[in-house]
């Protein structure tokens, strides 16, 4: 697995609203000197009935315990400063584990490098847990499911969607899977 993310700086993809109608189109990355932060203090406003309960606890401020899985697998070994360093990143190789029970066993076809990887990587305060050093870059993939402890509700052969890192199979629970409608695009 060659794991690199320079090349995807020079652009991010855009989503405006225009007409009731979504577009998506390709701009350039502002200067860093430009980027401002919006961030608000939670909740937004004093009308804002979103719940807390999608803010992550103050006590878990790092997974240490990453995605499980096996396969070629990119942990997260230092915390970058900057850019992405190769020597931020070990790519290490370990056994497929077995589904756990009400479980499956992904094999990736598509793992997702968003901007987001540089946020998960450090300790600042986000939406989620940082990733952990020594566990595996958090990603959200589609697969095919390899393995299952229950084909009844989740067949070998599905495609699925779900967190599954930057490895070549994770294993999850059957029910934080997305089961993805076979032959769309």
């Amino acid at each position: 697995l060659q794991f690199k993310l320079g090349a995807l700086a020079p652009c991010f993809w855009a989503v405006e609203m225009a007409s009731l109608r979504l577009a998506c189109r390709r701009v350039a990355r502002p200067p860093i000197s430009q980027a401002r932060c919006f961030c608000a203090p939670w909740p937004a406003t004093s009308s804002d009935i979103r719940s807390d309960a999608w803010s992550p606890p103050a006590s878990v401020a790092v997974d240490t315990v990453g995605i499980p899985g096996g396969g070629k697998r990119v942990m997260l070994m230092s915390r970058p400063v900057g850019e992405f360093k190769d020597s931020d990143f070990k790519v290490i190789k370990e056994a497929v584990p077995e589904p756990c029970q009400d479980g499956a066993v992904v094999r990736n076809i598509y793992c997702s490098i968003d901007p987001t990887h540089r946020i998960w990587a450090t300790e600042c305060d986000q939406y989620m847990p940082a990733v952990g050093l020594g566990t595996v870059m958090r990603a959200l993939c589609i697969g095919q499911v390899v393995k299952t402890s229950d084909p009844e509700k989740l067949a070998v052969g599905s495609y699925v969607s779900g967190v599954g890192g930057m490895q070549e199979y994770f294993a999850a629970p059957i029910a934080a899977l997305n089961p993805l409608a076979p032959d769309v695009p």
